[in-house]
C-alpha cells in the first residue's frame, strides 16, 4: 500500500471493511473464551449529537481479510486512566465569554453523564502558548526560594471557576497540573504516566 498523503490513507482506511477487522480481532477468542460484549457506536454531526448507530460486531475470522487487527486478550498492559483535554488560560477565558447557561451546557456535553463523559483535565503551571498573556506564579525579579511572591491570582478569574464548574458536573474529574513547555512538561507527564503502569 503506497499512500502518499493522509487523505489517501483515510480513503483507503474507509474502504477496509470494519467487519473484517472485527473478525480478525475475534480470531484470538478461542475455546471457551467468549468474544467481548456487543460493540456500540455513536455519531455526532452538525444535526445529530451522540446518536446510536449500527456498529460492526465481533465475528469468527473467515481468514479472507487482507487487513486486520489481532487482539490477544491474554496480555494486559497499563490501564487507561481516562480521556479529556486541557483547561488552558485561553479556553477558560473563552468559556467565560459565554452566557452562564451556554457555558454550563457546553461543559455538560463534555463532562456530564449524558455527554462525552470526559474524565481527565490538564491544567498548566503558569502560562502556555494557549494563554491570553504570558505569566508565571512568581513574577519577582529576584530569586524567591521562600515563595514570598508566589501567587495564583491570575488563575482566579477564569481558570479556577471553570475547574469548579466542571467538577460540579463530574465530581470524579481527575485533574493534573504540569508546566507546558519542555523539558518540565515532558518530565512531568512521564512521571504522571509512570504512576499508572
Amino acid at each position: 500500500m503506497n499512500l502518499t498523503n493522509r487523505r489517501e490513507f483515510l480513503k483507503e482506511a474507509e474502504s477496509v471493511s470494519a467487519l473484517a477487522v472485527a473478525a480478525n480481532a475475534a480470531q484470538s477468542h478461542t475455546g471457551s473464551q467468549a468474544p467481548p460484549g456487543r460493540v456500540r457506536a455513536w455519531r455526532t454531526s452538525k444535526d445529530q449529537k451522540f446518536q446510536p448507530i449500527d456498529a460492526p460486531q465481533w465475528e469468527p475470522s473467515s481468514g479472507t481479510a487482507s487487513v486486520g487487527i489481532h487482539l490477544d486478550s491474554s496480555k494486559r498492559y497499563q490501564e487507561v486512566l481516562g480521556f479529556g483535554g486541557a483547561f488552558t488560560d485561553a479556553s477558560c477565558y473563552l468559556f467565560h465569554q459565554m452566557s452562564p447557561e451556554t457555558r454550563h451546557s457546553l461543559l455538560s456535553e463534555l463532562y456530564g453523564p449524558t455527554g462525552l463523559q470526559l474524565n481527565v483535565g490538564r491544567t498548566c503551571i503558569g502560562s502556555s502558548d494557549y494563554s491570553t498573556v504570558m505569566y508565571n506564579y512568581d513574577e519577582s525579579a529576584d530569586p524567591d526560594p521562600e515563595l514570598k511572591y508566589f501567587s495564583i491570582d491570575h488563575d482566579k478569574e477564569w481558570l479556577l471557576p471553570s475547574l469548579r464548574e466542571a467538577r460540579e458536573i463530574n465530581p470524579d474529574l481527575f485533574l493534573f497540573s504540569c508546566v507546558w513547555s519542555p523539558p518540565g512538561a515532558v518530565a512531568s507527564e512521564l512521571e504522571w504516566a509512570g504512576t499508572f503502569e
